[in-house]
């Protein structure tokens, strides 16, 4: 890397400039660190400052961003998956045990290890990337300049524009695998660089430079440091915005919300858009709190309000693809080897629900989570991620970054179909083994050509499975005002709490919800029907609207499995 170039502003938001990688207490994964109660008085006052109209005894503003939880997903995953850079490339080849299973102490002893190797990826992802436009850039270039060359027929008069030109081509060439990274502006006072310690973003200043592509690792292992400390997040994304340039983001996104305008697909003007601040501020006038000043500091770590519309699936492609897709479908993260699961059925694409490992990002109502398998029966590990296997049971482990959640949980998932057969597994493991004879050189051909033809024979049938489901898919989504018209009888809620499955129901009429004289009309006896006599359509509403909200994620990727046997004893489900 050279020396520090320039320095500049930040275009990060204030509610992403405090946090930082850091692992959980139990060891299990990554984690958002929440703040100290005098962070809170702190940024409370300085927000004071900055706006007038905030008054002493307001509920303070959201000190984190819950669209975070998007970034700590892809690291959580890739630290399950074991991304990183090998060779020209980022792969989950390398020769390591898996982060589920080390121990407690070897997770906190490979930590600095790990995080070098998947914040090195994410970066190589952009660089890689910006690398392939620059040698697009480079041969327009030189082709331009050999059209010119034979139009003037080597005159002389132009021969100072050939010079220049073939300097600016040189110049290019040079900067071909150079990137731009980023450091925190140093402290002019104590001559060490300066992390953000305010909400405003107006100060904020980051030092750049240029490093060779091939020193991406030596660069993160210089910084680690500043990565695991209050604005590591920031730098990470500043680092990856500088890589791909300003004129070239701003490129991709028109792009981007051009083909999603045709697609019928909304998309956002900007990256990240923080509107904590303004849903908190609906939230209180519509639910105003009284006598906050009364409350403890310590109790108001979290006034952030749930939901991920602070990102879209532009920053998410970006990180993982290097460039700014217009919708969740048509792209993959092959090199980072997890995939992304929502609520919403059809709206991720084939490439991202069934991924090469058994890890999935969960988009929820509250953030982003991460879902892993840790057991299977009834189904080969290896492809477990990408086909159906009827009457399978899977065990996941689940994992959330934010603070004042639990971390960790579990949970049981039993695809629907035939029951499992233990003999399937015995002839799997014969056919397996079948010819183990055979040793050297043509022992490892045979073995690339076995793992060759089970990728092929994996793929063709992945999307002949999801060819199905798409087929089936007006008999199995779910239109989100279908759930809301789904009404529950007050007095079994009352009698039964929790169990929505002794509850009657009416499923409700859509043309007559909306009819003007809705509110006066009075519903007849006969539209309460007992959960057990609805329809399995019916059922699977009254499910969604009242069961464990991953449930719905889940069924979107295997529709009506059996999903119980949530973890720790308590018997909770995890918040998503």
């Amino acid at each position: 890397a050279n020396g520090r170039t320039k320095s500049g502003l930040t275009g990060i938001p204030h509610t992403w400039l405090n946090a930082s990688f850091s692992l959980s207490d139990c060891g299990m994964g990554i984690t958002l660190k929440p703040p100290k109660p005098e962070d809170i008085e702190f940024f409370t006052w300085r927000q004071q400052q900055n706006q007038d109209r905030r008054q002493s005894g307001v509920l303070p503003p959201p000190y984190h961003c819950r669209s975070m939880t998007a970034i700590f997903s892809i690291i959580q995953a890739m630290l399950l998956t074991g991304a990183s850079i090998q060779g020209d490339t980022v792969n989950c080849t390398k020769a390591q045990i898996p982060w589920s299973e080390l121990s407690k102490t070897q997770r906190e002893v490979e930590f600095d290890s790990r995080l070098k190797d998947v914040l090195a990826a994410l970066i190589f992802v952009a660089a890689e990337a910006s690398l392939q436009r620059k040698k697009q850039a480079v041969a327009k270039a030189e082709e331009k300049a050999r059209d010119r060359e034979q139009d003037e027929g080597g005159e002389v008069a132009h021969e100072a524009e050939k010079l220049q030109t073939k300097k600016r081509i040189q110049y290019m060439k040079r900067r071909l695998r150079l990137i731009t990274t980023c450091t925190w502006e140093d402290d002019p006072t104590a001559g060490m660089p300066q992390a953000p310690d305010g909400p405003s973003h107006r100060n904020v200043q980051v030092a750049t430079s240029l490093t060779n592509i091939q020193d991406i690792e030596l660069f993160v292992s210089s910084n680690l440091r500043d990565f695991k400390a209050p604005g590591g997040v920031a730098l990470l994304a500043e680092t990856i915005a500088r890589i791909h340039g300003a004129g070239v983001l701003e490129h991709m996104m028109k792009v981007s919300t051009s083909e999603g305008v045709s697609k019928g697909i909304h998309t956002t003007s900007c990256l990240i858009s923080c509107t904590c601040e303004q849903r908190q501020r609906k939230q209180l006038e519509e639910n105003p709190i009284s006598n906050i000043s009364r409350i403890d500091a310590a109790k108001l770590v979290d006034t952030t309000p749930p939901g991920h519309q602070c990102t879209s699936h532009q920053l998410i492609s970006l990180l993982l693809t290097g460039k700014i897709e217009s919708s969740w479908k048509g792209w993959s993260s092959t090199g980072l080897g997890f995939g992304l699961l929502s609520s919403n059925h059809g709206q991720i694409g084939v490439e991202l629900t069934r991924p090469e490992q058994a890890v999935w990002m969960l988009q929820g109502e509250t953030g982003y989570t991460v879902l892993h398998v840790t057991d299977c029966k009834g189904a080969d590990r290896r492809t477990v991620s990408k086909l159906d296997t009827a009457g399978a049971v899977l065990e996941f482990s689940h994992w959330n970054s934010w603070y004042g959640q639990r971390k960790q949980s579990g949970l049981k998932l039993i695809t629907a179909g035939a029951k499992w057969d233990p003999r399937a597994k015995h002839t799997r493991k014969q056919d397996s083994v079948q010819h183990h004879g055979a040793s050297g050189p043509n022992r490892t051909l045979r073995l690339l050509r076995e793992q060759r033809d089970l990728e092929q024979s994996t793929s063709a049938k992945a999307r002949q499975q999801e060819s199905s489901l798409e087929a089936n898919e007006s008999e199995i989504s779910i239109k989100p005002e279908e759930v809301k018209s789904a009404k529950v009888h007050p007095d079994d809620e009352r009698h039964y709490p929790g169990n929505h499955k002794m509850w009657r129901f009416d499923m409700g009429d859509l043309e007559k919800e909306n009819s003007p004289d809705d509110e006066d009309r009075k519903l007849p006896g006969n539209n309460w029907i007992p959960y057990y006599r609805l329809t399995a359509r019916q059922k699977y509403i009254a499910d969604l609207k009242l069961g464990p909200k991953i449930r719905g994620i889940l069924w979107t990727r295997w529709p009506n499995a059996t999903i119980n046997g949530f973890t720790p004893i308590n018997g909770e489900p995890p918040v998503v």
